[in-house]
């Protein structure tokens, strides 16, 4: 598939095109395996997207019970931290939709950071093996960053 780039006039904008393109996307994915999979991550754009996706003029527009939310980014805190890209998520969009719990897929940022990551990374590989999910959202930070990583060296 082909990137394409497309430039909103602002950040309101910028959400309200995510959100329609999330709403294409999952119907057509829906439509033809039954499921639609996401990852968000967290920040200020992806905020402004929930508030709308979880505004019932759009959330009725989406099979709920058919969409699987997973997190391409997380702090490494628990879930009700006002850091957690969970809470973020769960605050403005999740508990106002009606998705299945079950089918809301976080990192456990609440115990030790490499547990964590390979807990997630093996749920993931058991989920999707090779493939990956039917859409990712990042945000950018205002330094132009899309994703926080660290690495350590382990010895």
């Amino acid at each position: 598939m082909k990137p394409i780039l497309q430039i909103a006039a602002d950040a309101d904008r910028l959400a309200a095109e995510a959100v329609e393109k999330l709403v294409t996307v999952a119907k057509v994915a829906i439509a033809q395996a039954g499921t639609f999979t996401v990852g968000f991550s967290g920040g200020s754009t992806p905020k402004a997207m929930f508030r709308l996706l979880a505004s019932p003029a759009i959330a009725s527009r989406i099979e709920w019970s058919k969409v699987e939310v997973y997190f391409v980014d997380e702090r490494c805190v628990p879930p009700e931290d006002l850091e957690s890209n969970f809470k973020l998520a769960n605050d403005n969009l999740l508990s106002k939709v009606p998705i299945p719990p079950a089918n809301v897929h976080r990192m456990k940022g609440e115990i030790d950071p490499n547990t964590a990551a390979i807990e997630y990374g093996r749920m993931l590989k058991a989920r999707f093996g090779d493939g990956g999910l039917d859409l990712i959202y990042l945000g950018m930070g205002d330094d132009g960053h899309t994703a926080s990583l660290s690495l350590t060296h382990l010895q």
